[in-house]
């Protein structure tokens, strides 16, 4: 308690001194300006921004290894679904359990795939009631975002548990004018996909819109190779809305809907999967957010009252058959986040924004289970098991002579059955020219709560800890050639401790692993030649299991891409994205017990093309595989091989 009350004094007076020191004279730094929610930035002109420090804040001020994928990018490149997009992505390893709504296990610098915070306007995704709370990507389809926010390393400081190994946000768009669009595809496997959207600005009010549909035959979710040949289909039925109002005293809310419902047919997988002809899996989601930003009693300050719901509903039915002859399943899961997140900002004397929030979260969860061997539900009478989570966040940035900075975080949280945890954060750059080229670091520690599965299932111990981690990095951006030249190179390194496993001597999961990762990561943008550009990323990845002095599953050692992109006749596009991923260890779950192999690398090739017919009728073309690579990203599981879409957009 006494760290606390002295890391709150410190707080305080920086805000006294920031006060007592504020001049009148204009700093050419960081300016944050409370009009309708707009963000000034008075370095040299208006940047792109993003939201690593919890606060807009300009590009070239943030120490946090980032990547924002614009709205342009993703249609451009003709992609179904978030996790499509994100497989290219530095620093970004994604495993999927098949295809077409199989599991997506998403690994950012080789972290857990529940180490990653997923959140769309802020609002948690993550599904307290999987087996480590964890968020499947697959069901997150495109329609109605503006775009995308991946913050890489550990993020507890400013977001709390499930952020140790980064953050991606999904940010859906504002309503800035009317725009109406309609979009209709079919392709390979008897895929029908359709999505229209509108979005329009009227006088203080706004809004956006978008509603998508995916039919598909699919694939065998269990490899192809190991003699399956029945098809597992997919249905995902998704939309999303955001209404807003301005008032004329300056307030903003925003209303955030999204709604997921999706069917998928499985198989038997992992090791050397089987058909299964009546194996389906059935997902609800929805996702409700208010969110109000407030002028403040203090100049050039907001405040920010977030109020967030979230709804998990999963069904899983397996009936006896031959490829399932000893066991019924019938299992139902379901999980709410409710949240309440309290954000004052504050800037002094135009060179040091200060932050203070408070946050009370309660996540709830219950399994109901018929079936004959199952995972287990939570007790015998399938009672509801609830967790709570209260904390404070403060944070402070201070700019210096208009080139160096400084970000430092920390965060208390007090949840229920282990008590409380202080996690920190600092981040500090350099700015070496007026073009955004800087030198960067940060320091973190995190913590990962046990999810509900593990605490209270037939296999939970609620005696567990939270798993930790401390993490760091250090890299440089630069520009050269009047900015026709970017690249981004990082250096990271993360320890985890206490990390939660199965323990199969007990039956029960315990915190009984240790990890580590570290290694480089690329990014780099040419753009030499007018109308084409080229980006390059690329990973080198050590990441091992310290107790089994083994690699961490699914991870590879290497992973690196290279796309370009071309535009002609000022309408169309073309696009064609190689991707490469090395050897990765895995499970062969078939036998008992389970066999370590290692999975062979592969390489990708996608291109799609676009072009504009007449006014606002626009055909395109996607052709995923190109060269048929069979592969598999996880053992036993199925993959797509070459795949051609065609389709066409109607802007009107």
């Amino acid at each position: 308690m006494k760290r606390i009350i002295s890391v709150i004094f410190v707080y305080l007076f920086v805000i006294f001194f920031n006060i007592v020191s504020a001049q009148d004279e204009d700093y050419e730094t960081w300016t944050i300006r409370v009009k309708e929610s707009d963000v000034q930035c008075r370095i040299t002109s208006m940047e792109e921004i993003v939201t690593a420090n919890r606060t807009a804040t300009p590009r070239k001020l943030v120490a946090s290894s980032y990547t924002v994928i614009t709205s342009g990018e993703i249609e451009d490149k003709k992609e179904t679904n978030v996790v499509e997009v994100l497989k290219n992505i530095p620093g970004i390893t994604i495993a999927q359990t098949g295809s077409f709504g199989g599991n997506a296990s998403l690994f950012i610098r080789g972290a857990n795939t529940e180490h990653t915070l997923i959140m769309i306007d802020g609002i948690e995704m993550n599904d307290p009631i999987s087996m480590g709370r964890s968020y499947n990507m697959s069901n997150l389809t495109l329609e109605n975002i503006e775009k995308i926010e991946i913050i890489r390393g550990p993020q507890s400081p400013i977001y709390g548990s499930d952020a140790i190994g980064g953050v991606i946000n999904i940010i859906t768009k504002k309503g800035t004018g009317k725009k109406n669009v309609l979009n209709a595809a079919a392709g390979s496997f008897k895929t029908f996909r359709e999505s229209f959207g509108i979005e329009d600005a009227i006088g203080k009010f706004r809004y956006s819109f978008g509603i998508s549909r995916i039919d598909t035959e699919g694939i065998s979710s269990a490899g192809e190779q190991y003699g399956n040949t029945e098809k597992d289909g997919y249905r995902n039925t998704s939309g999303s809305l955001k209404f807003g109002f301005t008032s004329g005293d300056g307030i903003n809310t925003d209303l955030v809907l999204k709604y997921i419902d999706a069917v998928q047919d499985l198989d038997n997988g992992g090791g050397q999967g089987k058909d299964d002809v009546n194996y389906t899996g059935k997902t609800k989601e929805f996702y409700a957010g208010l969110k109000s930003s407030i002028p403040a009693l203090v100049k050039d300050g907001e405040q920010n009252i977030n109020i967030s719901f979230s709804r998990h509903n999963r069904t899983y039915k397996n009936e006896k058959d031959p490829a399932n002859p000893d066991d019924f399943l019938d299992d139902f899961y379901s999980s709410q986040i409710r949240k309440i997140d309290w954000q004052h900002n504050m800037l002094f004397a135009s060179k040091n924004n200060f932050l203070i929030g408070l946050e009370y979260e309660e996540e709830r969860g219950k399994s109901t289970s018929y079936s004959e061997s199952s995972w287990g539900p939570f007790t015998s009478d399938f009672s509801l098991k609830t967790s709570g989570n209260k904390a404070v966040y403060l944070q402070n940035q201070d700019v210096f002579n208009d080139k160096y900075f400084v970000n430092f975080g920390t965060r208390f949280d007090s949840r229920d059955k282990f008590g409380s945890k202080l996690t920190y954060r600092i981040a500090p750059g350099v700015v070496l020219d007026s073009k955004g080229s800087k030198l960067k670091a940060s320091y973190a520690t995190g913590f990962k709560s046990p999810s509900l599965y593990q605490l209270y299932s037939s296999y939970g111990d609620e005696n567990l800890n939270p798993e930790k981690t401390k993490g760091w990095d250090a890299g440089i951006e630069q520009n050269f050639l009047d900015e026709r030249i970017f690249f981004d190179l990082v250096y990271f390194s993360n320890d985890f401790s206490d990390l939660i496993d199965y323990d199969l001597a007990a039956s029960k999961y315990k915190n009984i692993s240790e990890a580590e990762t570290k290694g480089l990561e690329l990014n780099c943008m040419l753009k030499l030649v007018n109308n084409l550009t080229v980006n390059i990323n690329g990973m080198h990845l050590d990441a091992k299991n310290l107790v089994k002095d083994e690699n961490l599953l699914r991870r590879p050692k290497y992973k690196y891409g290279i796309g370009a992109a071309y535009n002609f006749n000022k309408n169309g596009i073309l696009n064609v994205n190689y991707s490469y991923t090395g050897k990765r260890d895995d499970r062969d779950t078939s036998v008992f017990p389970a066999q370590k192999v290692v999975l062979d690398s592969f390489e990708l090739l996608n291109v799609s093309v676009s072009y504009l017919i007449i006014g606002n009728f626009e055909m395109f073309a996607k052709a995923d595989n190109i060269f048929d690579r069979k592969y598999e990203e996880a053992k036993g599981y199925g993959t797509p091989g070459s795949s051609f879409y065609g389709g066409i957009k109607i802007n009107y």
